[in-house]
């Protein structure tokens, strides 16, 4: 598949976290994001989506209705990811109106404070603090980006060009600390070749890790892709790309990335 981005000129700024949620809910639009953080607005006025695939016309009109029938909530700062960052800790009314989800993440910058809401129920959030803690470790412990549905169990590529099979936002090692290991799932679909994986930063144009030939066998399995380097301290968008390596008739079929911290 390829990836396609759509824009919108749009005269204020929408809940990201809401849109998505709304977008997902509408069965009749049928390709979705590459992933969850495949939604971006930028400044002033411009509505980015990634869509797993081309919109045929009626899909779009799908999608214009459900953008002009959004009505935002009061968002937090950085409502399309899963790390919101205030200048205070969080509060019972940080709640699924402002697109909290559980397990999201809480980042005082005052207090250097780590946050994780453990219930996001609208006037009466638990927000549960992690900060230098064994809890924090096992909270933190891997952020799991997804690339299939259930109609739809891996991307695939016969390619032996890299081939974008997601893209994220990485909110950055000032936040979130150091990732120790990077994995992903995946398996030979057909064939007897090879294939390879890629995290790519496409902010700053460096590779942050890639393993050749590591995916070998026809059943699913989670393969490391070794050394991790070129991380960045601040936000930055991520790239997951995927080729097939060896095999001329082969198929790799790519299910998740592990990023591990």
């Amino acid at each position: 598949m390829a990836v396609t981005q759509y824009t919108k000129t749009l005269a204020t700024q929408p809940n990201l976290q809401q849109l998505k949620d709304e977008i997902d809910a509408d069965a009749t639009i049928t390709p979705k994001y590459v992933a969850d953080e495949g939604i971006d607005w930028t400044s002033p006025n411009v509505l980015h989506i990634w869509m797993s695939d081309a919109l045929t016309a009626g899909e779009e009109t799908a999608l214009d209705a459900v953008i002009a029938a959004h009505t935002p909530i009061t968002p937090l700062e950085d409502t399309n990811s899963a790390v919101y960052k205030e200048a205070r800790e969080p509060a019972a009314t940080d709640d699924i109106t402002k697109g909290v989800a559980v397990d999201d993440w809480w980042y005082d910058t005052v207090s250097d404070g780590i946050y994780i809401c453990t219930d996001n129920t609208e006037g009466a959030a638990v927000w549960a603090l992690v900060s230098d803690s064994q809890t924090a470790e096992r909270s933190k412990s891997i952020f799991q980006i997804v690339f299939t549905t259930q109609s739809d169990p891996y991307k695939t590529t016969s390619a032996s060009d890299w081939e974008i099979l997601s893209r994220f936002r990485f909110t950055g090692t000032d936040v979130v600390g150091d990732i120790v290991s990077i994995k992903v799932v995946a398996q030979v679909v057909s064939g007897n070749g090879t294939g390879s994986a890629q995290i790519r930063d496409i902010t700053n144009n460096t590779v942050i890790a890639e393993a050749s030939n590591i995916i070998n066998t026809a059943d699913p399995a989670i393969f490391d892709l070794g050394t991790i380097s070129n991380v960045p301290t601040d936000e930055a968008v991520f790239e997951v790309r995927g080729m097939r390596s060896s095999g001329s008739a082969s198929t790799i079929g790519y299910s998740a990335i592990h990023l591990e911290f």
